[in-house]
């Protein structure tokens, strides 16, 4: 969804501002002037910039020729896009929610006026940078493009704007943290580095990240087991309040099985079917309620696909919080059946149905 992957050549400007990282005083509002050696030209530089960012957030906009927007997206996570399209007058047609693999870009500007960055593709940018005053500007491959950037906290703001004579046509406001992009937790880690060096490569100078440190496996309680534990759902339950209707899931390839696993660092992985039709069935009832609030809010509706989203997790005695950006589900770990329950109430018409879906390792 992100508007640098788009066009090829806005892919490399915005690879750029990625990797900015923190060498001096974060706190430095001034510039910063190196000092001549050996006759190398003087690099100025808003010393805040310097160093290794890493972008997963971002949000964009789409005009027509006449102002109108036509396409808003916001990157939600590494992994998850909303995106909206309106028609030529501005009336919203479509709002969908799309997850994927990663997505993220890094990039590194260096004290002497060198930048590099490298996004989840491998796609690589080599140039130099100048940064100050609120102005980002970027020379790579013979071109020359700028930016306004700001701070709020520890977050770099960039904001891109694209115009067709004075008419704005695109516009990107882009994230970014200190670090670099972790692949076991789809998160940045604020201690990853990056450190260009000069050893050849395919792609000439071969500039990696230093890998980003194993998390250390946290001590997990009783009930998950060692941890990534899995596991699987196998019954659920529904009531009315006057009746309950209960629908054992077959396995794997049943529509309403579910896995959580969960992992080292505080992250788990929801999968589950989605887009299945439901009927008037009390299995569909089930499937309606169950579709409704947990996948649609913590996965990526799509025809007969088994999807999954990265979430966080936190315990508190048998209790635990499974959320995302965009919603919270309450997990409890029943002692009796050995299960952790997932409730959830949905509400169809008069009536609040209350739906219990129950996990096993």
């Amino acid at each position: 969804m992100k508007t640098f992957r788009l066009k090829a050549c806005m892919t490399a400007l915005l690879a750029c501002l990625l990797t900015l990282g923190a060498c001096g005083d974060d706190n430095d509002t001034t510039s910063q002037s190196g000092q001549p050696d050996n006759n190398q030209t003087v690099h100025a530089y808003d010393a805040r910039l310097v160093g290794t960012w890493t972008s997963i957030i971002s949000e964009g906009w789409e005009y027509s020729d006449d102002g109108v927007m036509l396409v808003h997206w916001k990157d939600l996570s590494a992994l998850s896009t909303e995106r909206w399209e309106y028609d030529g007058q501005g009336v919203e047609i479509s709002h969908n929610t799309y997850t994927g693999d990663p997505e993220w870009e890094t990039t590194y500007f260096g004290a002497d006026g060198k930048y590099v960055d490298m996004n989840e593709d491998g796609e690589r940018r080599n140039g130099t940078w100048e940064g100050d005053g609120g102005t980002l500007t970027l020379n790579y491959s013979g071109r020359t493009a700028s930016y306004t950037y700001s701070f709020d906290g520890n977050t770099l703001i960039v904001d891109e704007k694209e115009y067709e004579g004075r008419t704005l046509v695109e516009r990107e406001v882009i994230y970014y943290q200190r670090g670099t992009f972790n692949h076991q937790t789809n998160a940045i880690d604020p201690n990853g580095t990056y450190t260009p060096t000069d050893v050849p490569g395919p792609n000439g100078g071969e500039d990696n990240p230093t890998p980003a440190p194993t998390p250390v496996p946290e001590p997990a309680p009783s009930f998950l087991g060692t941890l990534p534990s899995l596991w699987k759902s196998y019954l659920i339950t529904a009531t009315d309040g006057t009746q309950t209707q209960t629908y054992q899931v077959a396995g794997p390839n049943d529509d309403e099985y579910m896995e959580l696993e969960f992992r080292t660092g505080g992250q788990a992985i929801l999968s589950a079917w989605t887009g299945v039709d439901d009927d008037d069935s009390a299995q569909g009832a089930v499937t309606r309620a169950l579709m409704a609030k947990a996948v649609r809010h913590a996965a990526r509706r799509a025809s007969g696909t088994f999807e999954s989203t990265m979430l966080n997790y936190q315990v508190s005695g048998y209790n635990i919080r499974l959320f995302n950006a965009n919603a919270e589900l309450p997990l409890v770990f029943d002692p009796s059946t050995q299960s952790i329950v997932m409730s959830i109430d949905e509400r169809y018409g008069n009536v609040t149905v209350s739906i219990n879906i129950c996990f096993r390792q």
